[in-house]
């Protein structure tokens, strides 16, 4: 039950990020920046705001404009201080008219935000992505081709808005890190990520090689999901690879691990044949002490077990023979019988 209202919660939050930027494409011809059309004595100033919410009401003093000579006059606003304010960028605008006619206006943005969760350096040996048009909610961790991750990794890091990161690979909120890219590629074995979580290309030259790749790679993986199913991705014209911001860990050499084979300790049992055809090829085998007194153990241990079942199939027999009963004798007719 808790994994299934995390899924809705997490699609919920979703669900509202994807509405909010969505609507935002109506108002995209308008700047960034608060900005003033006439003078004012309290300027406008953009707002952001983080939330474990979906929504909190923002507030904020009223800008004060200089439409006269005379006297200051109060603005008013489109929105009041105190609204609630949902996920995304909303822009305000506040505005007054002077006794004479005159006017003055300015707007400013109101941003609206779930709380950031820390961010844990990149995988070394390796690179980390993350969305630009979901609040970087979404991570993805990759290795280059000659690494091997240190230990499984999650198909997807998400920051939820309680500031806490969670996983696909997990059913509970936590704070799941993810791993370095610390181990050698052993071609023999199986990958312990997604083959999309591998990326090929000299990281010393990421910019040219390899951040394109990483990028796409994201953008394959997460339409996949069923945040990129539910309107992150699929449908979205933000959902590019142009728009996933990339960041490379350190490159550090990694040691192979130390062999366990030793001359005398060989990891592998001969068969026969070999045995054998090593016996013919070294000679005798050299029986020490030890090798002797177990040998004779072994054999009086193996007469003693003999004497021993041979004492007591000897009892039993004789309790059998004992136990016998004595044929019964003919009566004088039957002697009769047989004599006649």
């Amino acid at each position: 039950m808790t994994g299934t209202s995390e899924r809705f919660s997490l699609r919920t939050e979703l669900a509202v990020m994807v509405g909010v930027f969505l609507g935002q494409m109506l108002v995209s011809t308008a700047n960034t920046t608060a900005r003033s059309l006439e003078n004012t004595t309290t300027p406008c100033r953009d707002i952001r705001v983080e939330t474990s919410r979906e929504s909190v009401e923002v507030t904020w003093s009223l800008p004060e404009f200089d439409v006269t000579s005379e006297a200051q006059v109060t603005s008013r606003c489109d929105r009041a201080p105190g609204d609630r304010f949902f996920w995304g960028m909303v822009w305000v605008r506040c505005w007054a008219e002077g006794h004479n006619g005159t006017g003055a206006e300015c707007r400013f943005t109101v941003t609206v935000r779930p709380s950031m969760c820390p961010m844990w350096s990149p995988p070394k040996n390796g690179a980390l992505a993350c969305d630009r048009w979901l609040f970087g909610q979404f991570c993805m961790v990759f290795c280059n081709q000659e690494f091997e991750f240190d230990s499984q990794p999650a198909q997807l890091y998400i920051c939820g808005a309680s500031g806490l990161w969670t996983s696909t690979a997990t059913s509970s909120r936590g704070s799941p890190r993810w791993p370095d890219c610390l181990e050698l590629r052993n071609p023999e074995l199986s990958h312990k990520g997604l083959t999309k979580q591998y990326f090929t290309g000299d990281m010393s030259a990421e910019e040219e090689n390899a951040t394109a790749p990483v990028q796409r790679k994201f953008v394959d993986v997460f339409e996949g999901t069923v945040f990129g199913e539910q309107g992150g991705c699929v449908g979205n014209s933000d959902c590019v690879p142009e728009n996933v911001a990339v960041f490379w860990g350190s490159q550090v050499d990694v040691t192979p691990p130390p062999s366990t084979m030793s001359p005398s300790h060989p990891t592998s049992t001969p068969t026969m044949q070999n045995s054998t055809s090593d016996i013919r090829k070294t000679g005798p085998i050299q029986l020490t002490t030890e090798s002797i007194v177990a040998l004779a153990v072994g054999g009086l241990a193996a007469l003693l077990l003999m004497f021993g079942i041979y004492r007591v199939a000897e009892y039993c027999r004789r309790r059998s023979r004992g136990r016998r009963k004595p044929e019964a004798k003919p009566t004088e007719q039957e002697l009769k019988v047989m004599l006649s």
